[in-house]
């Protein structure tokens, strides 16, 4: 017998290792589909290895309808100088319906802009709460 916690979605994550300017600004990355029921994102939260010598890392969290329309849920930034093996957060959902992922729906990040020689970055999307 399996047992399920009633309302609990593990954490979908994504890890960017290496050098950020490395990889294609603004293109969405797969993540998990929607479940059965509708999964109501809680946190983004991203973690830089290595601080980078100037700019901002900024990751934006998007949610895919079947049909292809993305929608942005959030952004959240690290700017240069927050130190190695920094991180941070965003909460501040616009609304129920931005925080809700639909059945069908897929969850993706874009990574939108990059610190040089920032390096190393992992994102974390948590899930619950009403």
């Amino acid at each position: 017998m399996t047992a399920y916690i009633r309302g609990y979605s593990p954490p979908c994550y994504w890890n960017l290792d290496g050098v950020l300017s490395a990889f294609a600004l603004n293109i969405f990355l797969d993540g998990v589909r929607g479940a059965d029921v509708g999964l109501r994102a809680k946190a983004l939260v991203i973690s830089q290895r290595v601080d980078g010598t100037a700019g901002t890392t900024t990751i934006e969290l998007f949610k895919k309808s079947p049909g292809g329309v993305e929608t942005s849920m959030g952004t959240v930034s690290l700017a240069f100088g927050s130190g190695t093996d920094s991180q941070a957060q965003f909460t501040a959902f616009a609304s129920a319906a931005i925080r809700r992922i639909d059945p069908g729906y897929r969850l993706g990040i874009k990574l939108t802009a990059v610190q040089t020689g920032g390096e190393d970055l992992s994102i974390g999307v948590f899930f619950g709460g009403p």
